[in-house]
């Protein structure tokens, strides 16, 4: 049994494993530490695996080390990929799972994973598993919330499917740049991939990727859980490795 603990900026997420299938799962935004406690008290668990891109408490992951095969994920982390970003210290958790588990479920493909979650990132792994990088621009609510905090009078509008292309008032002007906006631009980046690798996987993943799909002409691959298989090929790797 495993447990993954995926610690982000808004939610802390817990999944437990038995030979590579998904078994239990866990999600809560406060009292982590207590949470991920009693977690651990139902279930038998040989392996933690920690990828933390939020802030986690010391506490627990002394715990963790003290009483399990812990593993944190680090940039000194083993990878089964080749990772040739130029600052590795940097390079959120979050977005090299995510193309770790696209080679795991696509291998020998190019694959581009767009997160979007709160930030919208772009990511491409290519046939090789080769990772270069991609490129972070505002989420969805971002991009609302920042017209609402830059401007005297535009309000902070709510996320909403979208029955039309043209605003007919603030609101839906607002819903239509924030929402047709941002696919507009995943198209581009889209378009963009492809010049480089004739064929490519498209991954849509995170919070608002359902509603994004519907307005994407790509075709795109929905996978809530690609980060959660890229983790876990990172773990079985490095068991692996270090014979634990």
């Amino acid at each position: 049994m495993k447990l993954i603990l995926d610690v982000g900026n808004t939610l802390t997420k817990e999944y437990l494993l038995k030979n590579d299938l998904l078994v239990k799962e866990t999600s809560f935004d406060d009292n982590y530490l207590k949470n991920t406690l009693d977690f651990i008290a139902e279930n038998e668990i040989e392996y933690v695996f920690i990828s933390a891109s939020g802030k986690i408490d010391d506490a627990l992951i002394n715990f963790l080390k003290n009483n399990y095969q812990t593993i944190e994920f680090t940039d000194a982390t083993l990878l089964p990929i080749h990772n040739h970003y130029q600052t590795p210290k940097t390079l959120g958790k979050d977005r090299l799972a995510a193309v770790v588990g696209a080679n795991e479920l696509y291998p020998e493909e190019a694959s581009l994973v767009i997160d979007a979650g709160t930030c919208i990132t772009y990511d491409a792994i290519d046939a090789n598993g080769n990772y270069y990088g991609g490129s972070i621009s505002p989420g969805l609510m971002m991009r609302g919330r920042a017209m609402h905090e830059f401007t005297a009078k535009l309000p902070l509008v709510e996320l909403t499917e979208i029955p039309y292309d043209i605003g007919f008032d603030t609101t839906s002007s607002m819903l239509t740049g924030v929402i047709l906006g941002a696919c507009y631009e995943i198209e581009g980046f889209i378009n963009q991939y492809l010049i480089k690798y004739k064929t490519l996987n498209v991954i849509l993943t995170g919070g608002n990727a359902a509603l994004i799909a519907s307005y994407i002409h790509h075709p795109v691959k929905i996978d809530k859980k690609i980060s959660l298989w890229g983790l876990n090929k990172i773990l079985n790797y490095n068991v692996d490795k270090q014979n634990l």
